[in-house]
């Protein structure tokens, strides 16, 4: 499998054995990622775009009939297209012992409509405010020469919209350099309403970028642990 990513720092906290470090998930979603409100018969999807000039736009289309759109001509569904930012993973990095090895995630920072390093970047363009909830999680990160090679993520938890009372529950999933995610509500405005997403975990472009996410990660991590 080709190595998958990621910013990584490494923490020690002080009067602490706890090794922990961080890496920052990012993704490209395949085209069938799609966001459904069925009771009021709309979605947008990845591959739906309009025609030119507003070619990156998703907008609304009828769930009956795709081919007819809906809603303002300023509306996109997936305003930075399919590049999606999640957030970050903690691990103990004490396993990984050159480089090599195999580490329990012990932390989720995780954001499905937009990322939570930088709430600005937005996955999905509708219900912008949409809170995420992670209840329960586990997995591993396996590494090859220092770079993540893999990682097997499972959660459960929930997307809170404020602004209708919908919450849709369901859970995100990484297993080896490919993700999953599936969000649904029973009740509310639109529902059900669905969160269906699934892609490619990849790797951050800029290295200065990385390696500043490295560091906001670790700093934000020691933070937390004075004021605990």
């Amino acid at each position: 499998m080709r190595s998958v990513f990621v910013a990584t720092c490494f923490c020690l906290f002080g009067g602490s054995n706890t090794h922990a470090a961080i890496v920052t998930i990012q993704g490209i979603a395949d085209p069938d990622t799609a966001y459904y409100e069925r009771g009021s018969d709309a979605f947008f999807r990845m591959d739906l775009v309009d025609p030119p000039p507003r070619e990156t736009q998703q907008r609304f289309h009828s769930i009956a009939d795709p081919s007819v759109t809906f809603g303002s001509l300023a509306f996109d569904g997936f305003p930075n297209d399919e590049r999606f930012r999640f957030g970050t993973l903690t691990y103990d990095d004490s396993s990984v012992i050159g480089g090599n090895g195999m580490a329990q995630i012990t932390d989720v920072n995780l954001g499905i409509t937009a990322d939570p390093l930088n709430p600005s970047y937005i996955n999905f363009g509708r219900w912008t405010d949409v809170v995420t909830t992670i209840d329960a999680f586990s997995g591993t990160i396996s590494f090859i020469g220092g770079a993540v090679s893999s990682i097997d993520l499972t959660t459960t938890g929930s997307l809170f919209i404020p602004t209708t009372g919908v919450e849709a529950t369901g859970g995100f999933n990484i297993s080896g350099d490919r993700f999953d995610g599936n969000f649904v509500s029973t009740v509310g405005f639109g529902s059900p309403v669905e969160y269906d997403l699934q892609g490619t975990i990849t790797a951050i472009p800029e290295p200065s970028s990385i390696a500043l996410l490295g560091v906001l990660g670790c700093v934000s991590m020691m933070r937390s642990q004075r004021k605990q």
